[in-house]
């Protein structure tokens, strides 16, 4: 595997596709996530050497909430809720500050779990706040922004140097019952705070055989509720896994009564994130998998 990963860093085996989209580029782009250079690869141990643009960091799985489309991998609390879909969790947590020391990329992204309840965030973000680097925190938005120390301390103060997303799965009655123990109300409020102080917000919408009727009624709550008075954005994702929870297994009359349900929708004076994020959702209801056109 390692001679074959060399071979393709070394551009021997690529497809000419492959090769065209590169030479379009220039030699030393921006490749394999790094701008890559052969020497920096150790053949011998797999190591490069070179700093990746992006370090994720996991701070475990302990979440306050248990959303339906979640696993224990991610929530100990859907596990509580939901144990005939345990999935073993073994071995030990990697400690995030240990991975951070060792690295300086363009970007950080925090997630878990629920990362503002991991017990060392406050001195994680102070870390990564003094390294080179924007840091994204991934969040369920279920605490006080006005009152949490990392918010008030760092981020707010700071709010070039970070950017925060926040999951909603709809509006707020779909949004609850999607996302047990969720509060709609108070983490559109932290969500305003951020973003009327500059941090870098946005609002996920992970789209799910659970919720794709209701993305025309989540997109109309943020119009509603006024979030375009602020510097915000929203962005969708389709579920891939679980797999039962994924929108391409909807039956096909449901997937073309949302589609037209969308495509009206688009019709409207609506912001252009919001126009791309409907375009998203049409596009994983159309496509059952590639080159299958619904």
């Amino acid at each position: 595997m390692r001679q074959l990963r060399k071979n393709m860093f070394a551009y021997e085996t690529l497809p000419q596709e492959c090769k065209d989209c590169i030479d379009e580029n220039g030699a030393g782009g921006e490749q394999y996530s790094h701008p890559f250079n052969l020497k920096d690869y150790n053949e011998a141990t797999g190591v490069m050497r070179a700093q990746p643009s992006q370090v994720y960091l996991f701070t475990g799985n302990r979440c306050n909430l248990a959303c339906e489309t979640c696993d224990s991998t991610f929530s100990d609390k859907h596990t509580e809720v939901f144990p005939e879909r345990v999935i073993p969790v073994e071995g030990e947590l990697l400690d995030p500050m240990a991975i951070a020391r060792k690295f300086s990329p363009k970007q950080w992204v925090v997630y878990g779990g629920e990362p503002f309840i991991y017990e060392n965030i406050y001195e994680l973000t102070l870390m990564l706040l003094q390294k080179p680097g924007i840091v994204s925190f991934l969040t369920n938005g279920m605490y006080n922004v006005k009152t949490h120390p990392v918010f008030q301390d760092m981020i707010l103060p700071n709010h070039k140097k970070f950017s925060v997303c926040f999951s909603v799965d709809g509006d707020a009655a779909l949004n609850e019952k999607i996302r047990i123990g969720a509060s709609t109300k108070r983490i559109l409020a932290n969500a305003k705070i951020c973003a009327e102080k500059g941090v870098t917000t946005d609002i996920h919408y992970t789209h799910s055989s659970l919720n794709s009727h209701g993305f025309v009624d989540f997109c109309k709550m943020l119009l509603d509720e006024g979030m375009y008075d602020y510097p915000f954005s929203i962005n969708t994702c389709p579920v891939e896994f679980p797999e039962a929870f994924s929108p391409k297994g909807l039956p096909n009359e449901e997937k073309r009564r949302v589609i037209e349900q969308v495509s009206d929708f688009m019709k409207e004076d609506i912001p252009e994130d919001m126009l791309v994020a409907s375009r998203n959702i049409i596009s994983s209801l159309q496509y059952r998998q590639v080159g299958d056109i619904l």
